[in-house]
């Protein structure tokens, strides 16, 4: 359990100024809507950006220092949580330095000359899929393909020549591989956007932070959750955001992580904080970072 003391130790300001040493990656293959987030953090990056095939792997490149920086999607607002992000988030030793909201604008992209009615196979991430349901209730002869990354699927369709075959991706993806964008904007939502975070090995806290990540474990006793909300109430610390996560192998019970606003710089947060800890039988901090803007 971390006390306060300990809290003001390990907290260090960083610049709010990209430099030339940065290093960071992503999940996925250039064209992805990781690649997208992480340029609209980080701008353009003077040392080449990574890419890996797994969120995983984002996360153990981060750990062994391959890359200062990993970004990963934690959050959908057509389709909610993320939830193997948030257990990576959980599972590996790293904080949340930062965030970015990415509009999801996804296309029907296909070979040039194909046409949406010709379409038998359609190939995307299963999040793009569930994201475009709607267009794609009207395409009932199409067989959806998942794939691990939404890139994945274009570059497949580019790959296979075939007309009949198209993927949901992103305009910088169709542009990249040399495809025709077959029907636009078919997302469910025009509001349809993700969540990215950024993770480090270090703990890094902006002097601009307004957001504060927590996970934890209730203690088994009545009235364990109402304490602990009860803390922030009592400090006057807003929450706005919670998602729980099952605990593998103790059935029906859960993770609960926890948004909430102010850096933990605030000595309320800090105060809320360390009561929280007291109805607790897990307790992580995950971060202070500022919250990104929803465009």
């Amino acid at each position: 359990m971390i006390t306060l003391e300990e809290y003001r130790n390990v907290v260090k300001p960083i610049r709010p100024n990209i430099d030339d040493s940065i290093t960071a990656g992503y999940c996925g293959i250039p064209g992805s809507f990781g690649e997208s987030a992480l340029v609209r953090y980080f701008g353009e990056l003077q040392k080449p950006i990574r890419n890996y095939a797994t969120f995983s792997l984002v996360c153990d490149a981060v750990i062994k220092e391959d890359i200062g920086y990993g970004i990963l999607p934690v959050e959908n607002t057509t389709t909610g949580g993320i939830k193997e992000v948030y257990d990576l988030i959980r599972q590996k030793d790293l904080y949340i330095i930062g965030e970015v909201c990415l509009p999801i604008v996804h296309n029907l992209i296909g070979l040039p000359g194909a046409t949406p009615e010709a379409v038998d196979e359609i190939f995307s991430h299963p999040q793009g899929l569930e994201q475009c349901e709607i267009y794609l209730s009207g395409l009932k002869s199409a067989r959806l393909v998942p794939m691990d990354n939404t890139a994945f699927g274009v570059r497949h369709v580019a790959e296979q020549m075939n007309p009949a075959f198209a993927a949901i991706g992103g305009e910088r993806a169709a542009k990249l591989y040399g495809l025709e964008i077959l029907m636009p904007s078919i997302q469910n939502s025009t509001l349809n956007t993700t969540r990215f975070v950024i993770l480090s090995k270090n703990q890094e806290v902006r002097a601009d932070a307004d957001s504060t990540s927590i996970v934890l474990t209730t203690r088994h006793t009545i009235g364990a959750l109402y304490e602990i909300l009860g803390f922030f109430a009592k400090e006057r610390v807003s929450l706005f955001r919670i998602e729980s996560r099952p605990i593998p192998d103790r059935p029906w019970e859960y993770f609960i992580f926890l948004d909430v606003e102010g850096s933990i710089e605030r000595e309320n947060v800090q105060r809320a904080l360390a009561g929280v800890q007291t109805q607790c039988s897990y307790f992580k901090f995950l971060g202070s970072y500022r919250k990104g803007a929803f465009v």
